[in-house]
């Protein structure tokens, strides 16, 4: 059914897949890009297209759960710019739901900058390397992570 909404949707409305300078379909694109501080990431974008309006947008597939915030929207738009350059940036992105068959509002990407991520993630590094792993349960985690027998926060939710 899912695959189906992803059918229609396609052929109920004007986006296109967007094509990377060198002419490659934008359909799990694969980035692999490197955040101020030296810090190596890789990342699969589910589709980059093009909207009716000209528009380049990220759209992240979901099959179930919906991120709280579009920072992994952002984290692609970040990706296509180091990769591509500036005017490859998209401004927009969408969350697709394939269960109802069609995508979110946009998100508006501005805010997310190489810096933030670079921040963000050198704080996690940072966090690994003294052995500090934090939950941060949301969006019924403990119903589908595979380490939730781990958690100190599962067990204190019983």
């Amino acid at each position: 059914g899912m695959v189906q909404n992803w059918i229609d949707w396609r052929g109920a409305n004007q986006w296109e897949i967007w094509e990377t300078p060198e002419g490659a379909p934008a359909i799990e694109l694969e980035l692999n890009i490197v955040l101020p501080g030296d810090i190596p990431v890789k990342m699969f974008l589910d589709r980059v297209m093009v909207t009716p309006a000209g528009q380049i947008a990220v759209v992240d597939i979901k099959s179930g759960r919906t991120p709280e915030t579009p920072e992994q929207l952002g984290l692609y738009a970040t990706a296509m710019e180091l990769t591509f350059g500036e005017m490859f940036r998209p401004q927009w992105g969408y969350f697709w739901d394939a269960r109802k068959g069609e995508h979110s509002s946009p998100h508006l990407l501005d805010s997310y900058t190489p810096e933030y991520f670079g921040e963000v993630y050198a704080e996690a590094v940072r966090g690994m390397n003294a052995g500090c792993y934090l939950a941060k349960p949301a969006n019924g985690c403990f119903n589908w992570c595979g380490v939730r027998d781990a958690c100190p926060a599962f067990h204190a939710s019983r």
